[in-house]
């Protein structure tokens, strides 16, 4: 229960970490980020992803800890917290190429909410994740679907072009390819899948 809430709680704290340094430095309304880069900008507020880090992975970990973490080996969680710095690495890597700036990439790499997101949020939800797919005994194949699914929504809102599509006044139009957005869903979908159906057919 008390690992469940430390989660979920410290997870919403390093999102209003990045919530407040976005205001501080004009990158959270879809106006500041206009008036530093132009139409091209992404403001904080408009990415679909930080509204998945807000309403979607808190209570969905802070529910996985609470439920699974007394299961979980002693020594799965610093090897799942190592493994999840490295992927975070890897993914912000790649996140500096993408051409729109947003409240994470600026003109000089990541800004400080980007930081806060590399080294913060995204290991700590990268950690419970991989528990859950690697060292939960047993899980449910509800349970499974559930997760599954709500990471989908989550990768889902996450892609610059969904962005577009949902909210075409405050994100720009070039801001994904329409190739990239199906490659990115229909990538996490497979790959949930074949995980969660890994899961369900041998029981580590």
């Amino acid at each position: 229960m008390v690992y469940g809430i430390f989660i979920g709680a410290t997870l919403l704290a390093a999102l209003i970490s990045e919530v407040i340094l976005s205001l501080l430095d004009g990158t959270f309304l879809p106006l500041q980020m206009r008036a530093l880069y132009g139409p091209k900008g992404l403001a904080f507020f408009a990415h679909g992803g930080m509204h998945g880090d807000f309403f979607i992975l808190p209570p969905l970990l802070g529910y996985i800890a609470y439920r699974y973490s007394e299961s979980w080996p002693a020594w799965s969680s610093p090897v799942a917290f190592l493994l999840a710095l490295v992927v975070s690495k890897a993914m912000h890597r790649v996140w500096l190429k993408n051409p729109i700036p947003d409240a994470l990439v600026g003109n000089n790499g990541l800004t400080e909410v980007g930081q806060i997101h590399q080294w913060w949020y995204m290991p700590e939800a990268l950690t419970v994740i991989f528990l859950f797919y690697g060292a939960t005994p047993h899980p449910s194949e509800r349970m499974l679907q559930l997760v599954a699914a709500a990471l989908t929504v989550h990768v889902f809102l996450g892609t610059h072009a969904v962005g577009a599509w949902l909210f075409p006044s405050f994100v720009p139009r070039h801001a994904g390819s329409n190739m990239d957005t199906a490659v990115t869903i229909l990538g996490c979908v497979g790959g949930l899948g074949l995980l969660s159906a890994a899961r369900l057919h041998w029981y580590w």
